[in-house]
């Protein structure tokens, strides 16, 4: 006889531990989903136009982030290329980069916040 195919008193407590969890969950299901429960909402706000403008405010300030971490990266390269002439290209094109990329996010916010000002009559 194969081992796999042993049936030892361990398995059988397993198997009767599986079926027997199997069915209280199949039970319980139908009560849960019965149940009259509200949950709260963890946002505080329930307008779209409101809960939208603090998403894309929360990401613009992250982008912002991370394009003044490109400029003074671009600056620490700069400053640390030691005369190096590709060094310091890596660098200024850094800063460049980090400038058009602050320019970007700054026009993007201004063209969304007009945008969501049009649409929701606030303007």
């Amino acid at each position: 006889m194969v081992e796999s195919e042993i049936v030892t008193p361990m398995r059988i407590m397993l198997r009767r531990w599986i079926s027997l969890t199997t069915a209280l969950i199949t039970a319980a299901i139908p009560a849960i989903a019965w149940a009259d429960t509200t949950l709260p909402n963890p946002l505080g706000e329930s307008n779209l136009q409101v809960i939208l403008g603090t998403v894309l405010q929360g990401l613009f300030g992250v982008l912002g982030s991370v394009a003044l971490l490109m400029f003074i990266y671009g600056g620490f390269l700069w400053l640390t290329s030691g005369g190096n002439a590709d060094m310091i290209t890596k660098g200024k094109n850094t800063i460049i980069w980090a400038i058009l990329g602050i320019a970007v996010i700054f026009t993007a916010y201004t063209i969304v916040d007009v945008v969501v000002k049009t649409i929701t009559g606030t303007r």
